[in-house]
C-alpha cells in the first residue's frame, strides 16, 4: 500500500514536472513543424544541466528515432564527457578509487535492462539496452557486466581521468 501511494504521488508529481519542463525544455520552433496538435511533439528532459544531450536526444526524436535510442545517444554525450564528474568516462572514483557506473533503462513495452558496478566500460546506458534486449536477464552486476559488454563488442576504456 505505501509503495501504490509513492508511486502514485511520484507519478503526480512527475506529471507537473514534464508538464512545467516541456515549455522550458522544449526548444522547438512551431513554425517548422507540420500543422498538427503540439501534444504529439516528443522532447527530452534531463535532471542535471545537459544541454548537449537534451538537444542530442531531442534531435533524434524529431527525427523518428524511437525515443529509447534517442535517449540513450543523448546520454552517451554525457558519458564521453570528461568534464562531467557524476556519468561516464569523466566519473569521480569511490573510496578504493574505482569508478564503477550504473546505468538503467526501459522501453514502452516495460522491459528492462540495468547494468551495476561496471568498471572499464563508458557508455554503460548503451550495455544496459543490450541487457535487456540479448539476455534474459534484468541485471548484471561487476565482472559479469563487463565481461558480457567486452562479448559484445565494447572497448576496455580507463574510466580514471
Amino acid at each position: 500500500m505505501i509503495r501504490r501511494s509513492f508511486l502514485s504521488n511520484l507519478m503526480l508529481s512527475s506529471m507537473g514536472f514534464l508538464g512545467l519542463s516541456k515549455v522550458k525544455a522544449s526548444q522547438i520552433n512551431p513554425t517548422s513543424l507540420p500543422q498538427t496538435k503540439l501534444t504529439g511533439i516528443p522532447f527530452s528532459i534531463c535532471t542535471w544541466n545537459c544541454p548537449e544531450a537534451i538537444t542530442t536526444s531531442g534531435d533524434l526524436m524529431m527525427s523518428g528515432m524511437n525515443s529509447l535510442d534517442a535517449v540513450i545517444n543523448g546520454v552517451a554525450v554525457e558519458e564521453a564527457n570528461v568534464g562531467n564528474m557524476t556519468v561516464g568516462i569523466g566519473a569521480t572514483p569511490d573510496r578504493e578509487g574505482h569508478v564503477t557506473l550504473d546505468a538503467c533503462v526501459m522501453n514502452s513495452e516495460g522491459n528492462c535492462g540495468a547494468v551495476m558496478a561496471v568498471e572499464n566500460i563508458v557508455h554503460v546506458a548503451d550495455l544496459a539496452r543490450k541487457v535487456m534486449l540479448e539476455t534474459p536477464h534484468v541485471i548484471l552486476n561487476g565482472i559479469g557486466a563487463e565481461q558480457f559488454a567486452y562479448e559484445k563488442g565494447f572497448l576496455r576504456t580507463n574510466l580514471l581521468t
